[in-house]
């Protein structure tokens, strides 16, 4: 009985994350259309919209499958780059010193995780949601390593960020002197995202030699969608 309230929760919880990203991408495009924003970078619509559709219809048959939350949650951060990339273009500086700050920051930080958790986690948990065996466990350590020291290392580095390809306000978040150190975890960071993404094609490796038919086939399908995401 408990493991059922388990399931119907984790299911309620998956859609409702599924839909709050969905609003989110839907709120971001419509300003996208309205103000005439340029967006640029063109698979955030992707990710949030496909994405969240898919970890939903994952988490609903099987609640507990990693890979479909870890769908939903590069849906989710998707729909939030989309959103307030779209509020920093419409939002000025003279308007909303906040709104304009944050939408800049929001920005910076949730753009690579949008990128890298499909590039690494994804892979290496894909199709059935689980590694080949436990002692594949130090890949998906380093991708969640490298994903957070390097995000950490823009959420915090103080001094003034990047807008619009030109030197824009000052991090609000930034402490001061922790350049080096914040340098220092990003270069390891960016080396474990590195045996991350050689570890994720490993691991397709092997489970492509011991998948049966239709893991082979589901596998197909992820490599002929990468191939057409990235021509």
């Amino acid at each position: 009985m408990t493991t059922y309230f388990r399931r119907t929760a984790a299911k309620k919880l998956g859609i409702g994350f599924a839909g709050l990203s969905l609003l989110l991408a839907i709120a971001g495009t419509a300003a996208f259309i309205g103000f005439g924003v340029d967006l640029d970078v063109s698979f955030v619509p992707v990710n949030a919209i496909v994405f969240s559709m898919i970890g939903a219809l994952i988490i609903t048959r099987q609640p507990g499958h990693t890979v479909g939350w870890l769908l939903l949650v590069t849906g989710f951060v998707s729909s939030m780059l989309m959103f307030v990339g779209t509020l920093g273009g419409i939002v000025t500086y003279d308007s909303s010193e906040l709104l304009y700050v944050l939408a800049i920051w929001s920005g910076h930080v949730l753009f690579l995780p949008a990128l890298m958790i499909p590039l690494t986690l994804v892979l290496q948990f894909f199709p059935d949601g689980r590694l080949p065996s436990r002692r594949w466990w130090p890949i998906p350590a380093a991708s969640l390593f490298g994903i957070l020291g390097v995000v950490a290392g823009i959420a915090l580095r103080p001094g003034p960020m990047e807008a619009d390809n030109r030197i824009g306000p000052s991090n609000p978040f930034g402490i001061d002197g922790s350049e080096g150190f914040l340098t220092f975890l990003a270069d390891v960071a960016e080396v474990a995202f590195a045996i991350g993404v050689i570890g994720a094609l490993l691991i397709l490796v092997v489970r492509f030699r011991r998948a049966n038919s239709i893991e082979r086939t589901q596998m197909k399908w992820l490599f002929y969608t990468a191939v057409t995401g990235l021509s």
